[in-house]
């Protein structure tokens, strides 16, 4: 099955308020909460923050699967628990394709955005994670996957198991602590060590930067809260940072907490934050 498979389904932008749950049959669930868990039992009953059910029909012959699709805007986060028991954690402005039930002989889904996968161990069954880009087979593992449209590069970071992702036909096999970085301009792949930590953090509400530009560190906050952050100068956004900053807090009071070690101005004007150089 190709990447194909899942383009015929209607592609919905993360680019709403609402966390949006869409069935196989074109209905949909909308999820107003900002924090959403959403378990799929293996009978196919769906839970939502372990006290509401959603009660779907799924269909009965053995080798149809039902397609569900998770879109998490822009500001929000969402965990969801497949039937096989994997975990997924979709970062803000994401979306996963995923089967009610695997039927088949292997489990198959497909991410846009970002996310971070716990991956249930069933040696008979391999997981396989499609992105735009990229295409990952594991048996059992933790790693995350970050595959943005806009983003210029796509990646992948092992922290426990084995995985083996296939770019442009070229196949590597990664080891836990490194990260595949798939740049798509030039369309090269590359395998480094590294910390994972910056960037699995952002799950458990943090972000670790390690000499990041706060231009790239603003990309990924804009995402997080959904808020327009904007440069007034190249200077204030080529300098970088090395911290570690609590996405529990406002978008604002992070930068406010930057500004007093780094020589910026912050002002929000409107919806925007602004950022210049003191």
């Amino acid at each position: 099955r190709s990447t194909t498979y899942y383009s015929s389904i209607p592609k919905i932008k993360p680019d709403e308020s609402d966390i949006k749950l869409i069935f196989s049959d074109k209905s949909e669930e909308i999820l107003q909460e900002k924090d959403v868990k959403i378990k799929y039992e293996k009978n196919g009953e769906i839970l939502v923050n372990s006290d509401r059910k959603l009660k779907r029909k799924i269909e009965s012959e053995k080798d149809i699967e039902q397609l569900n699709q998770l879109v998490v805007p822009f500001g929000k986060r969402t965990t969801l628990v497949l039937s096989d028991g994997s975990k997924l954690y979709l970062n803000s402005g994401s979306r996963a394709i995923f089967p009610v039930t695997f039927n088949k002989n292997e489990r198959e889904i497909f991410i846009e955005g970002e996310a971070y996968l716990e991956v249930t161990h069933d040696s008979s069954r391999p997981f396989k994670v499609q992105t735009d880009k990229m295409k990952i087979e594991v048996l059992g593992t933790k790693f995350n996957v970050s595959a943005y449209p806009e983003d210029q590069s796509n990646s992948v970071v092992l922290v426990e198991g084995g995985v083996q992702a296939t770019v442009d036909s070229k196949t590597l096999v990664m080891k836990p602590n490194q990260r595949l970085l798939y740049e798509k301009k030039s369309s090269l792949a590359s395998l480094d060590d590294t910390d994972v930590l910056q960037y699995i953090s952002w799950k458990d509400g943090w972000m670790y930067c390690d000499k990041e530009s706060l231009e790239s560190i603003s990309v990924k906050l804009s995402r997080y809260y959904n808020v327009e952050i904007k440069f007034i100068d190249e200077e204030s956004a080529k300098m970088s940072l090395t911290g570690k900053l609590d996405l529990k807090n406002k978008c604002v009071d992070i930068f406010n907490a930057i500004s007093s070690t780094a020589p910026i101005a912050v002002e929000i004007r409107g919806d925007v934050i602004e950022i210049r150089k003191k």
